[in-house]
């Protein structure tokens, strides 16, 4: 008896990877399209959740809670922040956080992957909250997020007065 050989023979397995090298060319960008996207909406859910918890800690705590931005880089908040209650509770937002006398209640570090979060020029190094939950700055923030593909992809949120949050499409990427 003569036993057969199976496997594939050399045309089929060269159909099979011409197959394969087409769908990756198409998936792969498709795919890597949709994780910048999945970044810049981390990024906003977190600026915006972690703005919202400033300002109720404010209100729960009824005591001035200041959220800081990390690193040297005006107007960039990528780098993380700080949120913390102010031992001196001035709500002018006008000190800076002090381990040994200021409650730290939550500290982020740096996003990963590219996407930027920049204040426009009204917004200082340090967001503070009154404990009424208003800004102790009588004027609106907005924060652009974006990414290397700008504006298009990106997203906007605007902090006003009273401390209510809100997003939408970018219209720049200060």
């Amino acid at each position: 008896m003569t036993s057969r050989q199976q496997g594939f023979t050399l045309l089929e397995l060269m159909i099979v990877l011409a197959i394969s090298a087409i769908l990756l060319t198409v998936g792969v960008p498709s795919f890597q399209t949709m994780i910048k996207n999945n970044r810049l909406t981390t990024a906003t859910n977190a600026f915006v959740s972690q703005l919202n918890y400033a300002r109720s800690e404010a209100i729960r705590f009824n005591w001035a809670v200041n959220l800081e931005r990390k690193g040297s880089a005006s107007q960039v908040w990528s780098n993380g922040w700080t949120i913390y209650r102010d031992a001196s509770n001035k709500s002018d937002g006008d000190t800076t956080f002090a381990a040994a006398t200021d409650q730290l209640l939550r500290d982020r570090d740096p996003f990963d992957g590219d996407v930027q979060i920049k204040s426009d020029s009204s917004a200082a190094s340090r967001i503070p909250f009154r404990p009424n939950g208003m800004l102790a700055k009588n004027a609106a923030m907005t924060f652009a997020v974006c990414d290397d593909r700008g504006k298009d992809h990106g997203r906007m949120i605007t902090l006003s007065r009273t401390g209510r949050v809100s997003t939408g499409p970018a219209t720049s990427c200060l």
